[in-house]
């Protein structure tokens, strides 16, 4: 957190979830953080957030295979968006994205990791699993998302020596 002397960006920062309360959840937590939403227009929400190193194609199949997540290739004949061409909502839903770090897969998405729904993506050498509010408001971290980042964190201990920490080195991750 590099702002933490600005009044205005800790009234940002802490707005739905007091320092002491996000202090308490990064001590229970081993490799998820906090990491707040820009909001507004932005439309994201708040998220907890964990990163693993994956720098070869063989290291993503081993550790994806470990996790039981599964790889989609995609064949080098798969239409792709073109940049700078517009394209209707309906049309763009079509493409099937590669991962830009290891082009011959699908870039992942939602998956299931010790039975809690969360969001994977690997990008620059990097394999990030985000868990948005389960609960109430998908835009809100709760009590029940901690509980959840712990319960895939059990998955993830024997491959503890890939997490990345802070899962981003940024401003809105809150690193306790």
């Amino acid at each position: 957190m590099q702002n933490s002397g600005d009044a205005k960006w800790h009234a940002w920062f802490f707005r739905t979830h007091s320092l002491e309360e996000l202090k308490e959840w990064t001590a229970r937590m081993r490799f998820f953080r906090f990491y707040r939403a820009i909001g507004g227009h932005a439309n994201d929400g708040d998220t907890l957030r964990c990163a693993l190193r994956v720098e070869t194609e063989p290291e993503l199949i081993a550790l994806t295979s470990s996790l039981g997540i599964s790889l989609r290739e995609l064949p080098a004949s798969e239409p792709q968006p073109v940049l700078g061409q517009q394209y209707a909502v309906a049309e763009m839903r079509k493409f099937r994205r590669r991962m830009e770090s290891f082009p011959r897969f699908e870039q992942l998405g939602r998956i299931a990791l010790a039975s809690v729904e969360c969001f994977a993506h690997v990008w620059d050498s990097r394999l990030e699993f985000q868990i948005f509010g389960a609960a109430k408001d998908p835009y809100e971290i709760e009590e029940k998302d901690v509980a959840n980042a712990i319960r895939i964190e059990q998955v993830l201990l024997p491959f503890s020596a890939k997490v990345i920490p802070p899962p981003l080195d940024d401003e809105r991750c809150f690193l306790g």
